[in-house]
Order: structure tokens, then sequence, then C-alpha cells
């Protein structure tokens, strides 16, 4: 991330549902005499989905309006700087009234640097966010649930890491806690509601030529709070030895690799364990300082929605992003995703296109458009959809 201010934005629903802040700048700030900046910004957005509920057949279309607006204040102390982030998401479908949603997100941040040698980062997130019918924990059933699922999601996570950064050698402690719940369809989410504890060391060495040596460890304990009777306990330790590199050898190309093994081991002996090969790779190449492409994969064993043990999901995906000029943007994007399920027969097969492009007319008034091209075919004949989504908006920053 290029900056320290974070806004609230909606990832999206073809993908997932919550919310996650990202890094923007600040030419919209507003100053105020405390020292902190704040920064307002409402974003109006009218979609057609040709596919609400993600089914095969019978597809449900409809267009959809989405306002958003999102607040952002931060706070800058020498080295240090803390902020807090807001956003509301209102979905209004106008042929398919039952999927209409009200989301919200809140984020708080903090970056403490001690002395060149201690430093520590905290982030603390709470959403209030759905999944589309035949999303998440609805997968395959959009013909069988008249409502989105509901969920709730707390999560405080931070890292403390010693060593100067002018030095070769940097060690970084990292632990998590996340906690996420159903609120309705509890016929079959209740047995989804998780909450995980993470705790991880990474090592960084560096080559003093533009490369970072990697070495980490990361255990992850999720635990589920109901059991379901048929299919036993779900409860299962994930751990990850990897190693990698990170680099930026010149303006041109940057990246970060990191492959090992992952353990996904369950206390419920019924349930097949995981031991193999994970990866993830991000190489960005940028030819121009107006144009970049990134090309991405990975490989890990998830939990699944589903009645699987475990899927096994190699992810690959790039995009290209360009600025035309100073006030029109374009980004193109394709993703893939091969998911081979353990524990039934059962194999996915995900493909995701999609562009978008970013008008400035003002300072404070952007114009945007955009389409979403999902494909998933499957073994398993409930899974197969495909779907549409074109999009057109307005982003104010005040």
């Amino acid at each position: 991330m290029k900056s320290n201010f974070f806004r609230l934005s909606m990832v999206s629903a073809l993908v997932s549902t919550a919310f996650t802040v990202v890094a923007d700048d600040r030419a919209g700030a507003i100053p105020t005499a405390s020292g902190i900046d704040i920064v307002p910004e409402l974003t109006w957005e009218l979609k057609h989905d040709n596919n609400v509920a993600n089914t095969r057949t019978d597809k449900v279309s409809s267009f959809v309006s989405e306002l958003t607006p999102s607040v952002a204040m931060v706070l800058t102390d020498g080295v240090n700087e803390y902020s807090l982030a807001s956003a509301f998401r209102l979905g209004d479908y106008f042929q398919s009234r039952q999927d209409n949603f009200f989301d919200a997100g809140f984020r708080a941040d903090a970056k403490m640097e001690f002395t060149d040698r201690h430093r520590i980062r905290l982030q603390g997130n709470t959403i209030f966010g759905h999944e589309q019918r035949g999303q998440g924990v609805s997968d395959s059933l959009g013909f069988e649930v008249d409502e989105p699922g509901r969920f709730e999601e707390y999560e405080i996570k931070g890292h403390y890491e010693f060593g100067a950064r002018s030095t070769p050698a940097r060690l970084r402690l990292s632990a998590g806690y996340l906690d996420k719940g159903y609120t309705n369809l509890r016929e079959f989410s209740q047995f989804r509601d998780f909450d995980r504890r993470t705790v991880g060391a990474t090592f960084f060495f560096s080559t003093l030529a533009s490369t970072d040596l990697v070495a980490e460890v990361m255990r992850n304990d999720i635990n589920y709070k109901v059991v379901d009777i048929d299919r036993g306990s779900r409860d299962n330790k994930d751990i990850s030895y990897r190693v990698g590199l990170d680099w930026e050898i010149t303006a041109l190309t940057s990246g970060e690799l990191r492959i090992g093994q992952q353990r996904k081991t369950f206390d419920n002996p019924l349930r097949e364990d995981f031991k193999g090969l994970s990866w993830n790779l991000s190489v960005t190449y940028e030819p121009l300082s107006y144009s970049r492409f990134t090309l991405e994969t990975g490989r890990r064993a998830t939990d699944p929605m589903t009645a699987a043990d475990y899927v096994k999901d190699s992810t690959y995906g790039g995009n290209w992003q360009h600025d035309w000029n100073s006030d029109l943007k374009t980004n193109v994007r394709v993703r893939y995703v091969n998911s081979d399920f353990v524990g039934v027969t059962q194999r996915n097969k995900f493909w995701n296109y999609g562009a978008d492009v970013n008008y400035r007319l003002s300072y404070w008034l952007t114009v945007f458009a955009g389409f979403d091209i999902a494909d998933r075919d499957s073994t398993v004949e409930r899974f197969i959809y495909d779907k549409r989504v074109i999009s057109l908006g307005l982003r104010v920053g005040i």
C-alpha cells in the first residue's frame, strides 16, 4: 500500500461480499485543527445482474441500485499513524425485493514505531454483511432460500516487528482472532459459525540487492461452534511452513513468492487430513509509469461451505491497469480457480472476467462503468451457473 489513508469499499459480489479497507490517497481530505484529516466519500452505482440467485436455470434478473457513503479519519503523529474508517452499503433490487440488503463495516488501524528497531501494527474490523443467494453459505441453494445470507464478523490482528529497516535481518511476530457467525438461514448456516486463532512468525533477510529472503510459519486453529451430527466435527488445525522472496529488482519489476508445505489436521478422525504443497506468487511489471501488469497464482487447502472435508483451490489471475491520461483510467482482469473437493466427489472450475473504466470529471466527481462475467462449471450439476453484471456509477469526494 502506497499511502496511509484508509477507506472502506465493497469486494465484488462475484467473489465476496465482505467489506475490506484499502489504501487511498488524501486528495479530498478535510484538515482539522486537531491534526486529523477527514475524507468523506459517496458512491452510487446502478447495476444489472442477470442471475441474482446464482442458479443454473430459471434465472432471476434485476436492476439494483447501490448507495455507499463512507468516511475515514487519519492522524499522523511523526512516524506513527492512526486511522478510523466506516462505510454503509444499501442495495435495492428493483425486480427482486427479497434480495435487498444493508451492509456496514468499520475499521481501526494503528501503526506505531517506538524506535528504528521496534514497530507494531494493530488492526480491528467489524462487518455486518451479506452473501447473495446461491453464494457462500447458500452455495447451490439459490432456488431453496428466499433471502441472502447475513453474517457478522469481528476481527482483531496485529504484528510486532524487530529490526531496523536498514539492517539485513528482521523478525515479525503476528497474531489474530476472527469470529464469524450467521444471523439467518439457521437451518444450515449454524454449522458454518466459527472462530479462528492465528499465530505466526516471519523472518526477513535482505540480500542488499533489492531482494529479501523470507521464511515463515503460520498456524490457524479453526473451531466450529455447532457440530453437524450427521457429518461430525469440522474443527481443524492449519499450519503452513513456507519460504520465499520479496523483490523490487528495478523500477519495472517487483513481486512476492511464498512456497512450502501446508498441513490441515482434523480433530475428527473420519475426516481426511491434508498435507501438500502450498504457494502464492504475485509479479508486477510496470514498463511505464502509467501502465501496470500484475500476474498472480496460488494454491492452498481451504474450508468449504459444502459437505466436503476441504477444498484444494488453485488460483490463477492477472490484470492490466492503465492511465490513459490524468483523468481516464482503465482496469482489465481475468481470474481462474480450479477447486478439487475432498470428502465428496466434486470438482469446480470457475472463470471470472471483468473490466472497469473511470473518468474524473472534476477533482470531486468521478464517473465509472464496468462489467463482470462469471462462469462456473462443476461435476455436480446444481453447482453450475453463469452470470453477467454490468454497472454504471458516480463517485463523489466532498
